[in-house]
């Protein structure tokens, strides 16, 4: 599935608005979106005009909290820096998400 920046959404939705909401001309001369993910858009920015809230559609989000991730590396560090062990008692995925948030938390350890 292919991820499109803010901009390419206001752009593509603005084309829709000016061709009288006619997805196959926006797509035509844009090359992007699906019909369906246009129509979307479209339903995004007509409820951003609406309430004034811009749509957080699109963006990503982290599924483990700052707490959650500082806990993991506290355990990390102060139980003999073994990343099976804190992964054990933590129940956090991977070795490699646990060193990411080793080297963004605690650089240099």
């Amino acid at each position: 599935m292919a991820r499109y920046t803010r901009e390419q959404r206001r752009r593509a939705v603005e084309l829709y608005v000016r061709y009288e909401c006619c997805a196959a001309d926006a797509i035509r001369e844009l090359g992007y979106p699906s019909r369906e993910a246009l129509r979307m858009w479209h339903r995004d920015w007509l409820e951003e005009q609406r309430t004034g809230i811009p749509s957080t559609r699109g963006e990503r989000y982290s599924r483990y909290t700052l707490e959650q991730r500082r806990a993991a590396v506290d355990h990390y560090l102060t139980h003999g820096r073994r990343a099976s062990r804190t992964i054990r008692q933590m129940g956090y995925p991977s070795k490699t998400l646990l060193a990411s948030w080793i080297d963004e938390l605690a650089p240099g350890e």
